[in-house]
């Protein structure tokens, strides 16, 4: 579906909910076209549930719809900390970055695998005098969206991570990155979030099968 196509079928959608509808310009629309976008690539990375785990092949189903925004595995570098009492290494992330997919250490030993602990679990390993782990075989990373920090002996990372979806535009002709089997969800989502802000009553769509 091209970017002109989902916008004609954005106003179908909805002129069948109503005629007297507000007229919405092609960058309000591309607005919701892009929140729906990245509404379904979160939910089918993490999931509308977290306490129903997937099965393995729902898992695959869901990894194969985000095909197209996964990267390639990528090596990121880690800078040495110049203090030696915090944490022992900082990396920086992609710019177009958004989850993690895999992440694993590349060590004098091969890969290694990376435990993923929060920003407030990492100042209390660092302080522990206890528990704080071996560095030579247990590497912790915390980050967010930009980067994170390292504990653990390590100058490189490998990870795979989801990409954040370019963002489309009617009027410089940018489509959609998901899959072709994607597109239809997409619009549906925009029309249903376009509705919560100005119909909020309305709470189901028209079938969409009744679109010529």
């Amino acid at each position: 579906m091209t970017i002109r196509e989902a916008h004609i079928l954005v106003r179908q959608l909805l002129d069948m909910e109503s005629a007297s509808f507000p007229r919405l310009d092609s960058t309000q629309i591309d607005v919701y076209l892009n929140l729906a976008q990245q509404k379904i690539v979160t939910e089918r990375f993490v999931g509308t549930s977290l306490l129903r785990p997937l099965g393995v092949e729902q898992d695959q189903k869901r990894m194969q719809d985000l095909r197209t925004v996964v990267s390639e595995p990528t090596y990121i570098d880690v800078v040495p900390s110049t203090d030696l009492n915090s944490y022992d290494g900082t990396f920086l992330l992609p710019n177009d970055f958004w989850y993690i997919v895999q992440i694993e250490a590349v060590t004098a030993n091969g890969l290694l695998p990376v435990t993923e602990i929060t920003h407030n679990q990492s100042g209390k390993l660092k302080l522990d005098p206890f528990g704080k782990p071996s560095r030579s075989f247990n590497i912790y990373v915390s980050y967010n969206k930009s980067g994170g920090e390292i504990l653990g002996q390590t100058s490189k990372l490998l990870i795979r991570y989801i990409i954040q979806p370019q963002k489309v535009s009617l009027n410089d002709n940018i489509g959609f990155q998901l899959p072709l089997h994607i597109h239809q969800e997409i619009v549906t989502t925009a029309v249903r979030l376009i509705l919560t802000v100005f119909v909020p009553e309305r709470t189901q769509l028209t079938d969409l099968n009744k679109v010529e």
